[in-house]
């Protein structure tokens, strides 16, 4: 059986490569790939050369948008239909396959020799990009070996699995063009397969895992999976089967029970395809240098101290304009980008619950002329597939939560086994959706109890719920903000005089811009929060130090009577680029030294000497001579107390957190969430940071770079030619 199967293996191996169609592929694949391959490395160059550095070498020489491995995803299902066209249709065509039925081999063994004879093919043709990683390893300085290695092992699978449906195409016809152009369809088909049967609960999780978009490009990415594995596995076996059972009937004649191994095959690979796709089954191998596809190690020690299973809830609005982002078309994609916390925390349940209310969100809720609230909804419902009996109604919906304070918006409601609760929303930037971050902080909220910011208002303090220039919403209570306090584990109150007996103790007290005297029981609460050794943040607004002075006084700061100009910048002198100091990496990764904060209009503040209190300059001046943010510190009751006092208050407003100012690269929002992070004592936001790469310099220079670009498009592609034509001209000759 064994030497049958060798036998056909080396003819049909021998045929491929005395034939110039395998040639034409295997040079155009060459030139191809190393159109890009070359590309890549002249840019990485040229930025060396430029800029004195490259960053993560390998992600973008084969893995990143542009790399090498997801271009060749784009043309390679291009390639094996012209290859795999005439594995059986030439035998049908030419008759010689009566001879194979005469003969002393089964199907099985045809099938397998020739699907091993593409195997063998599909090595060869990947082998062609070895050179290219020869000298990638030599070129890049520490290249992340195990990512370019996965890459290559997905490719190679998803070759095996184009081979495995093309010969099976093949099979069906004596006409070579239309086996391509079957195979090709059947490429179509099983990409698209994903998309179909999503809006029915019970035939969304089999035709996704069916598709076969995206398996490779896990393993490009560095993951191996057993899930994508067993794919693999799977989708060549029952397309080896279709084949034998194709032959099997076309020399035995047994229509039904060709039907009922077909039936049977689909049925068993589904089921144990689905059954892969189970959290608690699968397994994972991350062969990135720095594991980039796993959570990270906080990430992964918070998800893991969740005992009992946890919920996530996602409640879809249909008459909010935000609907699509829960649309049952997305929820296999969605469930998926949850699957590294899955893989430490399998027992995780996604639910989606569909309703319709008030849309307070839309932009134009409040024009006479919008669509009324049932009709968008039913439009969006009958736009997605789903029963609108199955949509809940505005009673239904608040009789089992409250959303109106999340302005009845697409939102997920992260929930523990004991009942704790908290939200992960959408945001207004590009990608939209929560990460790993924002995940991590939801469930710490629901390990621990969040850390409480309060924000004295009442007396023209900034408005934390305020979306004007210099209100403080982008930063603290925006839920469509990314960056906001609210999405990032802290609690945010207010704090006046209607509350200041409700609030309870805080962890970190915010006085932003007071324009006037504190009421006396706030400013009393403020003064027993610094008693007991609570955290505070303080902003002052230049000329308006008086009204803190006591508290200054307290802290042993100073604040300058005037306002600090800069003449020789291109902006208007009150606007001051200041830098983070050289202590602000002390304080928190998140304050890198020399980051820019545009501060509009500010104040200089400086710190008496005592032995009480620690100081830290944290922003400084452009020409560093003087201090525009402190941070304090001393011990109270075996804790270290924080304190932050910045002497502008705009800084933090809404309008420098987002504008852009032409060669003025502010990063205001990066400098609060900084603050905060050092103030909560390093708790929020979650560190998520990964090692940094190690690939960063390439022993090439632009003109070198054209050189080898030269060699590997050009040289390469003659040796290809050359040796295809000797070959197949030899072949000829004998």
């Amino acid at each position: 059986m064994i030497r049958q199967i060798k036998a056909i293996t080396r003819s049909e191996t021998a045929q491929l490569f005395f034939s110039p169609i395998a040639w034409l592929v295997i040079v155009l694949f060459s030139f191809q790939s190393y159109s890009n391959f070359t590309s890549n490395l002249i840019s990485i160059a040229g930025d060396q050369d430029m800029y004195g550095m490259a960053s993560n070498i390998t992600q973008t020489l084969f893995a990143g948008i542009r790399g090498l491995f997801p271009s060749v995803l784009n043309y390679l299902y291009l390639y094996m239909p012209i290859v795999t066209m005439g594995l059986m249709s030439k035998e049908f065509s030419s008759g010689s396959i009566k001879l194979l039925y005469s003969s002393p081999v089964t199907p099985f063994q045809i099938i397998l020799g020739k699907f091993r004879s593409m195997a063998i093919f599909s090595a060869i043709l990947l082998s062609v990009l070895l050179p290219g990683i020869v000298y990638a390893a030599f070129a890049v300085e520490k290249l992340d070996i195990g990512l370019i290695i996965c890459g290559l092992c997905g490719i190679y699978l998803l070759l095996c699995t184009y081979s495995a449906i093309g010969l099976f195409m093949s099979s069906l016809t004596g006409y070579q063009i239309v086996a391509a152009l079957l195979t090709l369809g059947a490429f179509s088909f099983l990409e698209t397969l994903g998309s179909l049967g999503q809006n029915v609960e019970f035939l969304r999780q089999a035709t996704y895992w069916a598709s076969i978009s995206g398996r490779a490009t896990q393993f490009i990415d560095g993951l191996v999976s057993s899930e994508d594995l067993a794919y693999f596995v799977l989708a060549i076996g029952l397309f080896l089967s279709f084949s034998i059972f194709l032959l099997q009937y076309r020399r035995d004649g047994k229509k039904w029970l060709c039907a009922v191994k077909y039936v049977g095959s689909i049925l068993i690979v589904l089921f144990v395809g689905v059954l892969t796709s189970n959290p608690w089954l699968t397994v994972y191998y991350d062969a990135t240098r720095n594991k980039d596809n796993t959570i990270t190690d906080t990430s992964r020690r918070i998800i893991e101290r969740l005992d009992g299973p946890l919920s996530i809830t996602t409640y879809v609005n249909l008459s909010d304009y935000s609907a699509w982002l829960g649309a049952p078309s997305v929820i296999s994609d969605d469930i998926k980008r949850y699957k590294k916390f899955m893989r430490f925390k399998p027992d995780i349940k996604m639910e989606y619950v569909y309703f319709y209310d008030e849309p307070y969100a839309n932009e134009d809720y409040e024009s006479e002329d919008r669509m009324p609230t049932l009709e968008t909804a039913q439009k969006f419902a009958k736009g997605f597939g789903i029963p609108f009996r199955k949509v809940l109604t505005p009673e239904e919906i608040r009789a089992r939560i409250d959303l109106v304070p999340e302005d009845n918006s697409i939102v997920k409601l992260v929930e523990s086994s004991d009942g704790r609760k908290t939200f992960l929303r959408m945001y207004d930037d590009f990608t939209r959706i929560p990460e790993e971050r924002e995940i991590a902080a939801a469930v710490r909220r629901l390990l621990e109890p969040a850390i409480a910011a309060g924000f004295v208002s009442g007396d023209g303090e900034r408005d934390i719920y305020s979306i004007s220039d210099e209100g403080y919403a982008g930063m603290s209570t925006s839920r469509t903000g990314r960056e906001a306090l609210v999405n990032q584990g802290f609690d945010v109150r207010q704090v006046n005089r209607e509350t200041v007996d409700t609030v309870g103790n805080l962890d970190i007290i915010v006085l932003a811009d007071a324009r006037s005297e504190l009421d006396p029981e706030v400013r009393d609460y403020v003064f027993r929060h610094l008693d007991r050794g609570g955290n505070m943040l303080l902003t002052i607004e230049p000329g308006d130090a008086q009204y803190v002075a006591d508290i200054l006084d307290y802290m042993d700061i100073r604040v300058l009577p005037d306002e600090i100009l800069c003449e020789d910048s291109d902006y208007a002198p009150e606007l001051i680029p200041a830098l983070v100091s050289f202590y602000g990496r002390d304080l928190s990764y998140m304050l890198p030294p020399g980051l820019t904060v545009t501060m509009p209009g500010c104040a200089a503040v400086d710190y008496v000497m005592s032995d009480e209190w620690e100081a830290i300059p944290v922003a400084i001046s452009p020409d560093g001579t003087r201090t525009l943010c402190m941070a304090l510190t001393r011990n109270v009751g075996g804790r270290e107390q924080r304190i932050v006092v910045l002497g502008d208050s705009d800084c933090l407003g809404n309008m420098e957190m987002t504008v852009n100012r032409k060669n003025l690269p502010a990063m205001n929002q990066f400098f609060s969430t900084g603050i905060f992070n050092w103030l909560s004592d390093g708790r929020y936001p979650v560190d998520v940071r990964r090692p940094a790469p190690v690939d960063n310099n390439i022993a090439l220079t632009p003109s070198d770079a054209e050189i080898v670009a030269f060699i590997f498009k050009w040289v390469l592609t003659a040796l290809l030619v050359a040796a295809g034509c000797i070959i197949v001209i030899r072949r000829q000759r004998c």
